[in-house]
């Protein structure tokens, strides 16, 4: 459940020898997660109703410490392999009610790969605005740079959930507060995340798919 803030600024001009398609979630399977750091951790189950080029809805049901439901809905474009995303929306319930709120992009902000990687591919990843808008009213900040890169495909990550053939990619950003690496197993099948680390300034997480049905 990643929407980065950064904007694809250019790509590497030669192609990579290996590449591999990715496929999308089912709207009928459920994957569960587990996310840790260091205040605690989380559990909750991610359904995706619709993932096109066009746009996704995906239906996130919190399961511990406390219940929860979110759906969050996306506009987004396939550029050079990548989701490139110009707005979501979240809207649902937690301990302090319901809530509505939403998020815009220009010239746009990269997600994740899309439908297709290739080895070794590298995206350079430039600051965008972001408008948040909520009950509370309206912001706009600019996003980190940085860089995203396919680190490999065809590797196999086991986690909880089992073993999986997956695209591994890192996302580096470059924040006011240092360097956030954020690094991804995705599955090959099923389109999603099974594995992430991430490691900024002071902190670190990690979140794992730990069952599907």
């Amino acid at each position: 459940m990643v929407f980065a803030g950064a904007v694809l600024a250019s790509a590497q001009s030669s192609p990579p020898a290996k590449c591999v398609a990715i496929g999308a979630p089912k709207p009928t399977t459920s994957f569960t997660y587990r996310y840790a750091d260091t205040s605690g951790a989380v559990e909750y189950a991610n359904r995706w109703e619709q993932l096109t080029p066009a746009g996704s809805r995906l239906l996130t049901t919190r399961l511990s410490p406390g219940p929860g439901q979110t759906t969050y809905v996306s506009q987004h474009r396939v550029v050079d392999d990548v989701f490139v995303l110009d707005g979501s929306t979240a809207a649902g319930t937690d301990p302090g009610g319901p809530f509505n709120n939403s998020m815009t992009y220009a010239p746009g902000a990269i997600g994740d790969p899309a439908f297709r990687a290739c080895e070794g591919k590298t995206w350079t990843i430039a600051a965008v605005s972001a408008t948040s808008k909520s009950a509370r009213g309206s912001f706009s900040t600019k996003t980190d740079p940085g860089e995203m890169k396919i680190i490999g495909i065809h590797e196999s990550m086991t986690v909880p959930a089992g073993t999986f053939d997956t695209v591994h990619y890192m996302k580096t950003m470059n924040s006011g507060r240092g360097q956030v690496v954020d690094e991804f197993w995705k599955s090959i099948e099923h389109g999603v995340t099974v594995r992430r680390n991430s490691r900024q300034p002071g902190s670190v997480a990690s979140e794992m798919l730990i069952g599907i049905k």
